[in-house]
């Protein structure tokens, strides 16, 4: 019995140590360093996940204002309706109401890109032309050219839409103000056209109103080709004048001081 008892005694003192190396075994297999993969999931692999993502989803909403812009220039605005926008920009309906949760959020973005997208050209445009000889007549010239395209296309469906429906007029008249503020910064800083000063003001907008109200005349059929080439002549002549007038001043400043 004595030997029976010491032999079962040493048999469970060598289970106990066998279990014990075992479940030390196992706990330093399942501990080994985890941090590796939480390193991952929290290291650059993540943001640059979120940062492929976020430029996919602007990507996703400059293309539904693109075509947001598209539709206004071809069509009446009441039959430009968010599905039509986002069948034509290749987005789902959940995605549209994602990046514009309502109507209004959808105008104010589309009015936001269309004035973006116009101060860029405008900016391209004077980089391109402010050393030419007829600097003022070239502008007015292109200046025409885009009244006629794509993105006044589209404003000027807003604008008449925007007798019947008032949040639209309250954006674009809040909206305008800045654009042209933006636009007369530009146009100081890469060709010296002072906006502050009364006469270049009053030509400026001149010249600007008169093409714009040409651009509306075309629209309505009311215009010859030969009449508005008259009326482009004139706002280079007011420009012309105002631009001499303006480094007259100028130049009498600078030998007074």
């Amino acid at each position: 019995m004595g030997l029976a008892i010491a032999v079962e005694m040493v048999a469970i003192s060598l289970s106990r140590m066998i279990f014990a190396k075992y479940k030390s075994a196992m706990s330093n297999s399942m501990t080994v360093d985890p941090n590796p993969v939480r390193k991952v999931r929290s290291g650059r692999g993540v943001r640059g996940s979120s940062e492929r993502q976020a430029e996919k989803g602007e990507l996703l909403r400059r293309a539904a204002l693109n075509s947001a812009i598209e539709c206004l220039a071809a069509m009446p605005y009441s039959e430009v309706s968010t599905t039509l926008i986002a069948e034509r920009a290749k987005i789902s309906r959940g995605g549209m109401q994602y990046y514009f949760p309502t109507r209004l959020d959808l105008l104010r973005s589309v009015v936001a890109h269309l004035h973006s997208r116009r101060l860029e050209i405008f900016r391209k445009d004077l980089l391109a032309i402010r050393d030419h000889s007829d600097l003022i007549g070239t502008m007015i010239d292109l200046h025409w050219q885009h009244l006629n395209e794509l993105e006044f296309k589209a404003y000027q469906e807003l604008v008449l839409a925007a007798r019947s429906e008032r949040q639209l007029a309250d954006l674009l008249m809040s909206s305008y103000r800045s654009f042209l503020e933006e636009w007369h910064s530009i146009a100081r800083e890469l060709i010296g056209w002072d906006a502050e000063n009364p006469a270049a003001a009053r030509a400026g907008n001149v010249a600007h109103y008169l093409l714009e109200g040409m651009a509306y005349g075309r629209l309505g059929g009311q215009l010859r080709d030969d009449e508005i080439d008259e009326i482009k002549e004139f706002a280079k002549q007011t420009m012309r004048a105002a631009s001499r007038e303006t480094e007259t001043a100028r130049m009498v400043n600078d030998s007074d001081t």
